[in-house]
């Protein structure tokens, strides 16, 4: 259901997305103690593996369009 947004809400979901990343990573550092500094890291990749594949795979539209 996710992937069938249009690309332009997909784009502002990935922006919004690296804005909290920013914020949670960025800002947020020193309240965050080494233990969890694996955990964020983690989480960071696949957040940005997700807004990759977001913004990777074409809508249902585009797709309709091109058949």
């Amino acid at each position: 259901m996710l992937f069938s947004l249009p690309h332009s809400i997909r784009i502002a979901f990935a922006l919004g997305s690296l804005v909290f990343l920013y914020e949670f990573v960025f800002v947020k550092a020193s309240e965050i103690d080494w233990f969890a500094a694996p955990v964020v890291t983690v989480l960071t990749f696949l957040l940005l593996q997700f807004i990759g594949l977001l913004l990777r795979q074409p809508s249902e539209s585009q797709r309709d369009n091109i058949s």
